[in-house]
Parts: C-alpha cells; structure tokens; sequence
C-alpha cells in the first residue's frame, strides 16, 4: 500500500505540472502583454478575463480553469506539507493541523486532476498556436 500511495501522490503532483505547464502556453498563445504571474491563481483568473474578452464561447475552457484552482489547494497541500504514514493510513500537516489522507482519497484526487488534463487538452485550440488571438 505504501507504494502505491507514494506512486499517486508523485502523480497528483506530476499531472498539475502539466496543468500548469497547459497555463503558460495559454498566455503566450492569448496574446497576454505582460510577464506571466507566477502564483498560479492570479495566472488563472487574469487568462480567465482575456479569455471571456476574445472568446465568450470558451465556457468549457473557462469552468476547467476554475476547477483547476479549486484542485490546486488539495495540489499545494500535498506538495508542500509533511505527509507521513499512521496507523491504517496517512496524515498531512496543514496549517498547523494534522488531517487523514487515506489511499483512497488519494486515488480521487488523482482521477480528478486526469479527468481535468484530459478535459483541458482537448481544448488546445487555446494554447497550441492553432489560431491567433493576438
């Protein structure tokens, strides 16, 4: 069990990698004139105004961002607090609290974040320069 909840918890951090990466190509892609933020929220929300100014038909696109900053807590959590095994399952440090983590909900978040990325590549029209938007 252990392995494979080390092996889901690399992969959680992974997939987000991608979907930031995702992030970065969207505002090359978009035209954005400025240095992109680094703090990946305000990246977001700034991609999420250009993006109903040029293209009000991206809802889809548009609710997969904001999923994504909702996935981007849980990402944070898990990539920047001490997790250690305890008992039948696992604990995470957060904030100053101990909170279970169980292989299971592990298991979902990581379904969650493919289901995003495979979601979010299926609109790379937005950052694959297949148009203009500048």
């Amino acid at each position: 069990m252990k392995r494979v909840f080390c092996e889901k918890l690399g992969l959680v951090i992974g997939l987000f990698g991608e979907v930031e990466f995702i992030t970065y190509r969207m505002w090359s892609t978009l035209g954005m004139r400025s240095d992109p933020p680094i703090s990946f929220k305000s990246r977001v929300d700034k991609l999420l105004g250009q993006l109903k100014d040029i293209d009000p038909e991206s809802e889809i696109l548009q609710s997969l961002l904001i999923e994504a900053k909702n996935l981007y807590d849980i990402r944070n959590d898990i990539a920047h607090n001490p997790i250690w095994s305890h008992d039948d399952g696992y604990v995470i440090f957060v904030e100053g609290k101990e909170k279970p983590l169980s292989l299971e909900q592990l298991m979902d978040i990581y379904k969650k974040m493919s289901q995003l990325l495979n979601e979010l590549w299926k609109q790379s029209k937005y950052f694959s320069g297949e148009h203009n938007w500048k």
